[in-house]
């Protein structure tokens, strides 16, 4: 009689064991994830991928291949003219790939006055990369796309370092640090949902935004409660604002292992510095040496605002595979697409200096300015994150600490 742990060992025996076809490629579980990779899955999207991993083979940059690919792109990002990621959430790694060709393209064609730009379209091509990163990440140079987060970093150190002494747009500066407007509504909003028991970061957040808030007479909002619970945990942060925006005229979204360590410096002073840029100023945020990073920002209770915020909790709500919800960077995700996309897009053949790639109304300020590591965390992280993009502990507006 043969046992049913023997059986159980000789099945795994048969799955690891290669077919004599198919031994000279890989075991069938190899060959199933380069599939996945490769877009190869048997949908009716096949041919678009297929199409697109042949344009993507090694040519020269020219203006005629970076209108081709642009144009390929705002098919894939906004299928039927609408952003939308179902299409490329379908190929997160081909989606990828086009796009870190495309911030090559630029850059190459274009030099200074598409840095900026090229940093933006590389951060877009990381988020996509990222999507399937758990699943498939040590495999990723395995696939058709030839790309890999590697290839990725490398290239955007380039352009950060570049950028450092070009003449281009980027992050805004705050030139008056304690500035005040006393008709604007701000409210500060943080969420803090932690076991009490394992760690007092909920009070040291209380503690620390309470004192911050009544130094400059802003209104705090330390939510401890969860709104929902058979959704997304990071739905509550977003929830947070949403119910509360009416409110105010902005609301300040601070995570809450985040604190403030320069008292005197104020949240109009963000606002101010802002509005310097452009009266349109709606979304408030600064990027770290990876991308976007909304462990802070500021949202303007307009029209633009409210639909904005609306959008990124539609994003965040809808099933896999067509949602962002199962990404490490949570409600970021969907936050910095809607932010980029169709604007990273646009202008790509005009003869004009590139914005950076976000939409009109979003602001970036430094990082320093709002949202800055401690140095013991640069320090950690200097190998794999873009330096300039860190913060000068000195100079720190506030500070991510890691949390528990």
């Amino acid at each position: 009689m043969v046992s049913s742990s023997h059986v159980c060992r000789m099945w795994l025996l048969w799955l690891a064991w290669p077919s004599r076809s198919a031994a000279q490629e890989s075991v069938w579980i190899f060959r199933y994830f380069v599939e996945r990779m490769d877009c190869k899955v048997g949908t009716g999207e096949d041919n678009l991928w297929n199409d697109l991993a042949a344009y993507l083979q090694p040519q020269a940059a020219s203006l005629e291949r970076l209108i081709v690919l642009s144009s390929t792109l705002e098919d894939v990002l906004m299928p039927f003219g609408i952003v939308d990621p179902t299409v490329a959430l379908g190929c997160p790694l081909g989606t990828s790939a086009a796009l870190q060709e495309l911030a090559s393209m630029c850059v190459q064609l274009f030099n200074e006055r598409c840095i900026q730009r090229g940093l933006r379209l590389l951060h877009l091509s990381k988020l996509f990369m990222l999507f399937q990163f758990n699943d498939f990440g040590a495999w990723f140079s395995f696939s058709r796309w030839r790309t890999d987060m590697q290839r990725i970093a490398s290239a955007s150190q380039e352009l950060h370092q570049v950028a450092k002494s070009a003449a281009s747009i980027g992050a805004v500066d705050v030139i008056d640090p304690s500035f005040k407007q006393p008709d604007w509504r701000i409210g500060l909003v943080t969420y803090c949902n932690y076991n009490n028991s394992a760690t007092n970061l909920t009070a040291q957040s209380r503690s620390s935004k309470g004192a911050y808030a009544k130094r400059h007479g802003y209104k705090l909002l330390h939510i401890e409660d969860p709104f929902v619970t058979q959704a997304h945990p990071w739905m509550n942060k977003l929830i947070a604002i949403q119910r509360n925006l009416q409110d105010y005229d902005w609301l300040f979204w601070v995570d809450c292992d985040l604190f403030f360590m320069n008292p005197e410096k104020t949240v109009d002073a963000l606002i101010h510095a802002a509005f310097s840029r452009t009266p349109e100023a709606s979304l408030l945020i600064a990027e770290d040496g990876m991308m976007l990073n909304s462990g802070s920002f500021l949202l303007r209770n307009n029209a633009w605002g409210k639909d904005f915020l609306a959008r990124t909790v539609d994003l965040l709500s809808a099933p896999m595979p067509q949602s962002f919800q199962h990404m490490p960077w949570h409600e970021q995700a969907p936050l910095m697409y809607l932010g980029l996309v169709p604007s990273v897009l646009e202008g790509l053949s005009s003869n004009e200096m590139l914005t950076p790639g976000y939409d009109l109304h979003v602001v970036l300020l430094r990082q320093r300015a709002l949202n800055s590591y401690p140095q013991e965390l640069v320090q950690k992280t200097q190998h794999a994150l873009v330096p300039p993009a860190l913060g000068n502990e000195r100079q720190q507006f506030s500070a991510f600490t890691g949390g528990p």
